[in-house]
């Protein structure tokens, strides 16, 4: 096949996120020990037809990631000999297996999102749990474990004061408008979960944000969302969306700015301005400042050709800044990362972060003063 025909084949191949979910069943086996299984399902989409099914028993002793990366990857040939392309996404919602789940999909190079946005996922539970499993030998009637359904809540976390928007009004806008969302400025990606059959003049209730001084926070904010549900309780307004709070929106500047906290994301961004040149991005790593935010991190700042240089922007709190220091050189070191970085630490141990990134030897280079600092990256991007 030349390289022509290779291309047109794989062009075919239909592209969807995938759900999964890995956990025990309501199923005794022969050996007197739990079922456990893996079921995984595309996500639908008005944008190809059909939907990619699949499930594997696993052995109880071989409840690991060397068995599930091994699954994974069976259920990637099976899908690409349906026309499904491997996906670049999987979401799934039990916290408890995310440290078995996340690792084999990080082996697979595909992200992992842990959350409730799985829908299909749910159908697929459903049907196999009302007429799958109950004609099975060894069924137990009741829930072994915790199941999609299950009541799960998590206390409601007010929004950062950089991402509160001034005032909102009710809305409404078209499920065609919806589906041409991934051409407007602010990037929805496919949070919305819309089936073929939908009528394009149907009308879908919601929010319009406004605000002066905080509308790239907030598209920023909202443009990484992976909302689950919006609930309406009294004056308060609680949207579920996925533990993962990492922002991130492009900008079309030079510098490439990483941080954590939303204001200080903005004030760095102000910074920067004040010295003649324009951010590349926003990008607020959220609460965990580890290595593996810091490398997808640096991934993403690495795919825009414009950015010269870098500015990393970190508050130790929880995480000190020392830990945070060895984040980013592994992650540097692993990614084989160019690009000049600035490094500004405050908080927890900052000294101790700045002399670990100054005696780095991958020149980098950390200044306590953040003008200082601001004036650094700057220059290196001229």
């Amino acid at each position: 096949m030349n390289i022509n025909k290779k291309i047109e084949s794989r062009l075919k191949l239909k592209i969807s996120d995938w759900e999964l979910d890995f956990y025990s069943r309501p199923i005794i086996e022969s050996n007197g020990k739990k079922r456990w299984e893996l079921i995984i399902c595309s996500t639908r989409s008005y944008k190809t037809e059909g939907i990619f099914l699949w499930n594997k028993k696993c052995p109880a002793n071989e409840v690991n990631s060397v068995w599930l990366t091994k699954a994974l990857n069976e259920a990637i040939s099976e899908a690409k000999k349906q026309g499904w392309e491997k996906p670049s996404i999987v979401r799934f919602w039990r916290s408890s297996m995310k440290s078995i789940i996340k690792k084999s999909l990080e082996a697979l190079s595909i992200e992992a999102i842990v959350s409730r946005r799985t829908y299909d996922l749910l159908d697929r539970i459903e049907f196999l749990e009302k007429e799958i499993y109950p004609k099975e030998k060894g069924y137990v009637r009741g829930v072994l474990a915790p199941t999609f359904s299950s009541k799960m809540e998590n206390p409601p976390q007010p929004l950062p004061e950089a991402e509160r928007g001034d005032a909102l009004t009710i809305s409404e806008i078209s499920i065609g408008e919806l589906k041409s969302a991934e051409n407007w400025p602010m990037e929805f990606g496919d949070i919305f979960p819309i089936q073929q059959d939908l009528d394009d003049n149907y009308l879908v209730p919601g929010l319009r944000l406004f605000s002066k001084d905080r509308s790239l926070a907030l598209s920023a904010w909202f443009s990484c969302l992976d909302p689950i549900k919006l609930i309406i309780n009294k004056n308060q307004l609680l949207l579920e969306a996925s533990e993962n709070d990492m922002v991130y929106i492009k900008l079309d500047g030079k510098i490439g700015c990483m941080v954590n906290g939303a204001g200080l994301a903005m004030a760095t961004m102000d910074i920067i301005k004040q010295f003649g040149m324009e951010p590349a991005n926003f990008l607020d790593l959220g609460g965990t400042a580890n290595k593996e935010r810091a490398i997808k991190a640096f991934k993403i700042i690495q795919s825009d050709k414009n950015v010269k240089s870098v500015f990393i922007n970190i508050f130790g709190g929880i995480i000190h800044c020392d830990m945070i220091a060895n984040g980013i050189i592994e992650a540097v070191k692993e990614l084989n990362f160019k690009l000049p970085i600035v490094v500004r630490f405050q908080g927890t141990n900052s000294k101790e972060g700045r002399d670990i990134i100054n005696k780095s030897n991958l020149g980098m280079t950390s200044i306590d003063d953040f003008t200082e600092a601001a004036k650094k990256v700057v220059e290196l991007a001229k």
